[in-house]
């Protein structure tokens, strides 16, 4: 890594506003653990260019990264304003609600990556835990049911499911559930 911070502070040092190398050195700057030097770069790229979506998500996820979520939040929303058809945007914005506590935001955040992105696993894992949490069986279990059809052999998927449907009251689901799980 250090050699890759030397090239691109070399090149930098040539062309100093090439976006790519500002964001290129600030990933290296991430995997020094220099996530300030990463965020010098990205908002001198941001600069640069301030409607670029890959920045701005940059930008976010390192935020995200270093727990500053407030920050992280505001630049992924910024994203979603230009491209609001970004599943992985949502995604991110949702995790960094989650971490604020703002659970509601990061429910409708997940609920849009979903959306967006209806065969990707992780965005029904993570809002039926965040159901769950909420004491949203109802919900919860729509999750776990999309989740199941992506992913049939995962008895985790099961068994959460089947915790749900005991808690609704719903016990033959719940039992035919806890038999899948243990298949």
């Amino acid at each position: 890594l250090e050699r890759a911070l030397e090239d691109y502070t070399a090149a930098l040092m040539i062309d100093p506003g090439t976006v790519e190398y500002l964001m290129a050195r600030a990933q290296v700057y991430v995997g020094l653990g220099e996530e300030a030097m990463a965020l010098d770069d990205l908002l001198t790229a941001l600069d640069v260019s301030p409607d670029k979506a890959d920045v701005l998500l940059t930008i976010g996820e390192t935020y995200h990264n270093i727990g500053e979520f407030n920050l992280a939040v505001e630049y992924f929303t910024n994203v979603i304003d230009l491209e609001p058809y970004n599943n992985t945007i949502f995604y991110w914005r949702a995790r960094s609600h989650r971490s604020l506590n703002n659970l509601d935001a990061a429910l409708a955040d997940f609920s849009r990556a979903s959306e967006l992105s209806p065969a990707k696993l992780l965005y029904y894992i993570e809002p039926a835990n965040l159901s769950i949490e909420l004491r949203r069986h109802n919900d919860a279990v729509a999750y776990l049911t999309k989740a199941i059809e992506l992913s049939d052999e995962d008895p985790q998927l099961y068994f959460l499911r089947a915790n749900e449907f005991e808690i609704l009251g719903h016990h033959r689901l719940a039992d035919d559930d806890y038999a899948q799980a243990i298949r």
